[in-house]
């Protein structure tokens, strides 16, 4: 047992990497919902499969579900050494390991906290440069270290808005070097040999800039096997009298295409353009996920302020309580999803208190692929299902029905032949389509409010906005690709209105025809 930390360690003599070699078995406090650790000596610095500083080897792959308490630390090791001896000694791909690239950065003790976000032109840098500058934008000169690149070598970095995601207050020039892949994990050591091979000097700070900060750019595995590109990290040096202190940020690569990447089926949403009216407890948590999911151009039309109210189901809280719903998300939007143009419109559709609605109605309709309604204001939908079929383009709804019992997602595709907003009304006044609903005690009319509202969680409202949000992606999917073979579902939080609200979730999905009795299709 270990004095200083209370943990089993176990001392074992093997033949590993073509010498007698002592390696540690380390168990850990939670042993055994957690796999045991295996060490061997950090000077074997092995190509793969063992951390460079601690020496701790991969026995097993991450993740607890490869560990289960039955396996022997005996077993592990006679199994695995040899695997891990194979694939440092193969020169390619091994079909012993799982195909991940093992970087460099991945060992590195940065600040917490700390980010820089470098640009694509930080990644195609000649070969043969061995040094240069980028111009940082920072929030702070404080710790942590917070910001973006933006130019490299002088060249303006192509990155999307990102003056609200880091609220700059100051620029500087960083000069960077290329240097060996380090060994090191600690701006400790990593300083300590560029000092001794003369790449650094000791700093010399300047009368009120008392910090310098070093870009270092080396050779990583990116890709497995043996792809080889660039790495980057920051030193940070700090004046502490009579010497200094030294850290290492936390570098983040901007990469559009790999954020693309990790939404692929409906990556397309990035060249799209949604014109949605209504941000409110369905509405706002839709735009989140449109944003979210990088839709190229968001406008949102809606003329309410925040209230501490709708707070219990909105995606933004107190903070943002009498802020324009639009003002609000926009704010937000930008910077968390910089990605996203976001536009918002406080014309309040039909109020007629405004000097020309047919100028704010093309202001907010103009090249959209799609209009999107979450007022849940029958006025409203009928008005924008006529705009939209006059533009020839798909139009959707998505509305909560009272006591948070349930709601409906429709979509309307343009052409007279097929059924319309009308075709839906009718439908659910014959019976054909059912909503669940609860008019009794559904509504409140709470003290100080002039309009009624209705109850409902936050999770009674989410799994509309997110089926919403999904018809839209499929619906906007390029020529060619599936689309969704129904048009309405409608969500019921209640079995037949018995039982308790909430507990038995369930989708009915079906197809809209044209109904007898719309005269929208003569």
């Amino acid at each position: 047992m270990d004095p200083a930390t209370g943990r089993m360690r176990i001392f074992i003599t093997v033949c590993f990497a073509g010498a007698v070699r002592e390696l540690q078995v380390v168990y850990p406090d939670r042993y055994p919902y957690f796999r045991f650790w295996v060490y061997a000596p950090p000077e074997l610095a092995l190509r793969r499969h063992q951390h460079p500083v601690t020496g701790q080897l991969c026995v097993l792959d991450q993740g607890t579900i490869h560990w289960t308490p039955n396996l022997l630390a005996a077993d592990v090791i006679a199994e695995q050494l040899p695997k891990i001896e194979e694939t440092n000694a193969a020169a390619g791909a091994s079909a012993l390991e799982i195909a991940a690239p093992e970087p460099a950065s991945m060992y590195f003790m940065v600040t917490t906290g700390s980010c820089i976000l470098l640009p694509p032109e930080a990644y195609t840098i000649d070969p043969s440069q061995a040094a240069g500058e980028l111009t940082l934008a920072l929030t702070n000169s404080n710790p942590p270290l917070r910001g973006y690149v933006e130019a490299v070598d002088g060249t303006r970095a192509t990155l999307p808005p990102l003056n609200r995601a880091f609220q700059v207050s100051e620029r500087r020039t960083a000069h960077w070097y290329r240097i060996p892949t380090p060994r090191a994990t600690t701006a400790q050591d990593i300083e300590t040999e560029l000092m001794r091979t003369g790449v650094l000097q000791p700093p010399t700070f300047r009368p009120g800039r008392p910090l310098e900060i070093i870009a270092l750019l080396f050779d990583e595995e990116v890709e497995y096997p043996g792809v080889v590109g660039p790495g980057w990290t920051f030193l940070v040096r700090r004046r502490q009298p009579p010497k200094w202190t030294v850290e290492l940020l936390r570098v983040e690569r901007y990469d559009r295409e790999a954020l693309l990447a990790r939404i692929k089926p409906i990556s397309h949403l990035a060249t799209r353009r949604v014109v949605q009216f209504g941000i409110g407890g369905l509405g706002a948590p839709s735009a989140h996920l449109l944003a979210e999911s990088r839709l190229g151009d968001l406008r949102m039309v809606d003329a309410d302020a925040v209230s501490l109210g709708i707070s219990v189901r909105w995606p933004l809280g107190v903070n943002a309580v009498g802020l324009p719903k639009g003002y609000a998300l926009t704010d937000f939007f930008a910077a968390q999803y910089p990605e996203t143009r976001v536009e918002a419109s406080a014309w309040h559709v039909g109020a007629g208190n405004v000097e020309n609605e047919d100028e704010l109605e093309e202001r907010a309709l103009a090249g959209a692929d799609l209009i999107f309604d979450a007022t849940a204001e029958l006025g409203v939908q009928q008005f924008l299902a006529d705009r939209a079929r006059e533009r020839g383009i798909p139009f959707v709804i998505v509305e909560a029905t009272e006591g948070g019992y349930g709601g409906i997602v429709a979509l309307f595709r343009p052409g007279r032949e097929q059924p319309c907003w009308l075709c839906l009304q009718f439908a659910i006044a014959d019976g054909a389509i059912v909503p669940p609903r609860d008019f009794a005690t559904g509504h409140l009319q709470l003290a100080g409010c002039a309009t009624s509202t209705f109850t409902g969680a936050a999770f009674d409202l989410v799994p509309l906005a997110a089926q919403a949000v999904r018809l839209i992606a499929y619906e906007l999917s390029p020529a060619g690709a599936p689309r969704p073979a129904w048009t309405v579902a409608v969500l019921w939080n209640r079995e037949n209105d018995a039982g308790d609200i909430g507990l038995t979730p369930r989708w009915q999905y079906l197809t809209l025809a044209r109904h007898p009795q719309c005269r929208a299709h003569d």
